[in-house]
């Protein structure tokens, strides 16, 4: 269930809309309370004002007490004369009169006073509770002529009994002719005080005593001092004292003046009259108000929007930070209807009790674009309310968006800061939304995966201030698109399985109660957002454990090459010794074991050629080709040799893990290099031979 219209003070309740009363349109009527109250009607109370002329009407924003600008006044008609007698006060034209109200503005300090009208005359004032220090009512008699007067009717200055006659004193009267719960009484704190007051200054202080009335429970009337009543009775019976008056003679040319604060009832709901004892010397009709706020001073505060709960109380909605930056000001939308203040015609200052609106045109503008609305009208589901209508009754709570916490407390004494709120609905509520690209959820996309929920505002029920209205489900299915865009601004035809990665931003729109008017077509918006297909990674391989590196060994000097003997033992190569021929004709030679190690390269020079017999020659030959053969083998033995090291198969290979120094070893190029020369070297020496 939602109210048909909303509260708006911080304390203070409201008015709605009410049905339909004739000369008014339905949805601009209002209730104060619970009593309805005609446009028409406010706007009567607005001109009537007495006949008041408004463009002579100060502004009152700020005022402590306000005169009606037909008020009268004149010093010189308030004499106390046949026509115009005062009780206990000699009417012979000696004795002038004056009574008034007076109050201290808090902001200027100033005094500002309302004073008594001319015989047969009534005054105006309106006292303002928020800027008003020390209000007072004033009573003072001037002895006007040479001689002293004495007032009060018993014995000539001797009996100083207030009580031995009857209404033996001059007396102010304050709501003395009403029995209703008025908003001034005598402040029972403070005491009354008279001066006798000459040319202007103070001569006397305390001049005279001052009585108040007491009545018995007989209806009896009692006067006592200030002192007196305070100690019997205490301060309420000050507080309920409805005359103070004094008696004794007032010197010739001075003035008897009376001061009574006053104070303001909490409890009073009546205005107020102040008079006197006397045949037709009129009186001062006060209002008491209390200042609600001035227009220039709400002219920037926010609109607060709250939906309304089943026990009438309020909550701000969700979105309540974004919409104060985007709606209108108070300033812009409020009007006051009835200020409550007949002295102030221009309805710039709200008084408790006074009336105002809120204008929803504007702010219906804005809210309809985020899925919210306020009111349709009561007998006319088509259109929207045009105006809210507010009163100052106190008892408004609001409480914050998920909060148990309340944004407004009760406020009793009326004197927080004003809180202005629109009840609104949320309509259309959509959500966000996210897919994968390519996958069949973004294939199958439709507008309802961005839908949460919808509905209408219907079923009007009349409730003490207006109607309460209720959110009835919407069909989903009338729920269009408004636009779909990319991240660039760019419009999309619509989500599918081939839509690139993004995000795009879909407007939603709806018709509230399937209404035509731009106003009720309700739109949102929602986030869709396609994610990037993922790329299938490759299977990683798991890295085998590491090893430790293998600390390098030093090298060692390698051993000299060796080749092998005929029973395979190896054994260090020596050169060969040429075979030269003896004295007697026979070939010798030095094997390997035989040659010294100290043998010069002299003694391996070939010797002189000589002449040899064909013997000789033939031996020469089977030695050469006997030197070649063990050359064969050595150079064999030598490659098996190397092969085997190759294999691993040599023993020194394997244990010494060695490489060989370069020049130390013989290879099979270096002996065929060492047997070609020996074989030309023989060969020289026998073709020397034979030549010899």
């Amino acid at each position: 269930m939602s109210i048909g219209a909303a509260s708006v003070l911080l304390g203070l309740t409201f008015l709605g809309i009410s049905s339909n009363q004739a000369q008014a349109s339905s949805t601009e009527n209002s209730a104060v309370d619970s009593e309805k109250i005609n446009k028409n009607d406010v706007e009567t109370q607005k001109g009537t004002d007495n006949g008041q002329n408004k463009d002579e009407v100060e502004n009152t924003a700020n005022q402590a007490l306000i005169a009606s600008t037909k008020n009268t006044t004149n010093a010189n008609d308030n004499i106390v004369k046949d026509g115009t007698a005062i009780t206990n006060v000699p009417s012979d034209s000696s004795i002038k009169y004056n009574f008034s109200i007076s109050a201290k503005d808090k902001k200027t300090g100033q005094i500002e006073e309302v004073v008594a009208p001319k015989p047969h005359h009534n005054n105006e004032a309106v006292l303002v509770k928020g800027n008003t220090e020390n209000p007072a009512v004033h009573f003072e008699l001037t002895n006007i002529s040479d001689q002293d007067q004495f007032i009060g009717n018993s014995e000539w200055g001797t009996n100083k009994d207030p009580n031995k006659f009857n209404d033996d004193e001059a007396q102010l009267y304050l709501n003395a002719w009403s029995s209703l719960d008025h908003t001034l009484v005598f402040n029972g704190k403070e005491a009354p005080i008279l001066n006798f007051v000459k040319d202007g200054q103070v001569i006397k202080e305390n001049a005279l005593p001052v009585y108040f009335v007491k009545r018995d429970n007989n209806g009896n009337e009692h006067w006592y001092t200030y002192e007196n009543m305070l100690n019997q009775f205490g301060e309420g019976a000050i507080k309920s004292s409805r005359k103070v008056g004094f008696k004794g003679i007032i010197p010739a040319k001075t003035t008897a003046e009376l001061t009574v604060p006053l104070d303001f009832n909490p409890n009073g709901r009546s205005d107020n009259e102040i008079s006197l004892l006397s045949w037709d010397t009129g009186s001062i009709n006060v209002t008491t108000l209390q200042k609600v706020w001035a227009k220039d001073e709400i002219s920037n505060d926010p609109i607060h929007l709250v939906t309304r709960n089943s026990d009438g109380s309020y909550t701000e909605v969700p979105d309540e930070a974004e919409f104060s930056n985007i709606l209108p000001k108070a300033g812009d939308l409020v009007t006051v209807t009835n200020s409550n203040n007949p002295l102030d015609p221009n309805e710039q200052v709200l008084f408790v009790g006074g009336n105002y609106k809120i204008s929803l045109n504007e702010i219906q503008n804005v809210i309809k674009n985020f899925g919210y609305s306020v009111n349709p009208q009561p007998n006319n589901f088509d259109q929207t309310i045009q105006n809210y209508y507010y009163s100052t009754k106190a008892g408004l709570i609001v409480t914050k968006n998920n909060s148990s916490e309340s944004a407004i407390q009760n406020n009793k004494d009326r004197s927080s800061m004003p809180f202005f709120y629109v009840e609104v609905h949320k309509i259309l509520n959509t959500k966000d939304s996210t897919f994968e690209q390519g996958s069949a959820q973004a294939s199958n996309w439709t507008i309802q995966d961005n839908i949460e929920s919808v509905y209408n505002v219907e079923k009007p029920i009349k409730v003490s201030n207006g109607y309460a209205f209720e959110n009835v489900l919407g069909d989903l299915n009338n729920v269009q698109i408004v636009s779909l865009k990319n991240k660039d601004g760019n419009t999309v035809s619509t989500i599918d399985g081939n839509t690139p990665a993004g995000t795009y931003t879909i407007t939603l729109g709806y018709r509230l109660n399937g209404s035509n008017n731009k106003k009720m077509f309700i739109t949102n918006t929602a986030k869709i957002v396609i994610t990037p297909k993922p790329v299938q990674p490759t299977q990683p391989t798991a890295p085998g454990n590491p090893t430790t590196p293998v600390k390098p060994t030093s090298p060692v000097q390698p051993t000299l090459p060796s080749t092998t003997d005929d029973n395979n033992q190896n054994v260090v190569p020596k050169p060969e010794t040429p075979v030269v021929p003896d004295d007697q004709g026979e070939n010798t030679s030095q094997n390997n074991e035989e040659q010294s190690n100290s043998q010069t390269s002299e003694e391996n020079v070939a010797p002189k050629p000589e002449k040899v017999n064909e013997d000789k020659k033939a031996s020469s030959k089977s030695t050469v080709k006997s030197q070649l053969a063990k050359v064969a083998t050595a150079h064999v033995k030598s490659q098996k040799l190397a092969v085997s090291a190759v294999n691993g198969k040599s023993k020194v290979a394997n244990d010494k893990q060695t490489l060989p120094e370069t020049g130390e070893k013989q290879n099979g190029l270096a002996i065929l290099g060492l047997a070609a020369v020996l074989f030309a070297t023989l060969f020289g020496l026998g073709a020397k031979r034979r030549q010899k």
